[in-house]
């Protein structure tokens, strides 16, 4: 019984960590990873607005690793114009100075 028990609850947890995995995501407010840099945990589908220290500032990104899409939203909450993204990117171009938010999810 306990056996049985023991791995439930393990397959259950085990379930919870794959749907809530992340990353992390590296912005700094120049371009060419530059300036104030801050790197961010998340899990994947969580909107994170930015801070004082980056919202409007963000010039250039670098999701940490591979298999992440993330988008970069010019308004808080994920709302409004967004850049997406998956793999650095030294200069975001139009969005640069824009960033407000943010969140990412699996890419496959």
């Amino acid at each position: 019984m306990f056996t049985k028990v023991f791995s439930t609850l393990f397959v259950i947890a085990a379930t919870t960590a794959v749907v809530s995995a992340g990353g992390r995501l590296t912005l700094c407010t120049d371009v060419n990873m530059t300036g104030h840099c801050e790197t961010i945990s998340y899990l994947n589908n969580e909107c994170i607005n930015l801070g004082s220290a980056l919202a409007n500032e963000v010039s250039s990104v670098d999701p940490e690793g591979d298999g992440h899409k993330c988008y970069l939203f010019v308004n808080a909450a994920c709302q409004g114009d967004h850049f997406d993204f998956t793999k650095h990117h030294d200069d975001i171009g139009v969005y640069e100075d824009r960033a407000n938010s943010f969140y990412c999810n699996n890419a496959n």
